[in-house]
């Protein structure tokens, strides 16, 4: 198994797809029922799912951003 398929198969790489899936549903949810317009609903849900599932997998493992490394300073 090779490094790169290790990788994908961490919780991470599984928040997501999650994150992307669940935030195309939603945001066609809200897109019909608040726009009356899908395409738009659908792109809105998918940027916050991606946010939101980025900032739940650096969470899972520990990741710190650019502004918790300074305040360790």
């Amino acid at each position: 198994m090779t490094n790169n398929e290790r990788r994908d198969r961490t919780p991470a790489g599984n928040a997501l797809a999650m994150g992307i899936s669940l935030g195309m549903v939603a945001g066609a949810v809200l897109g019909l029922l608040v726009f009356d317009n899908l395409a738009l609903g659908i792109g809105i849900g998918m940027c916050l799912g991606i946010t939101v599932s980025t900032a739940m997998g650096a969470q899972a493992t520990g990741q710190r951003g650019p502004a918790e490394d300074e305040r360790d300073d």
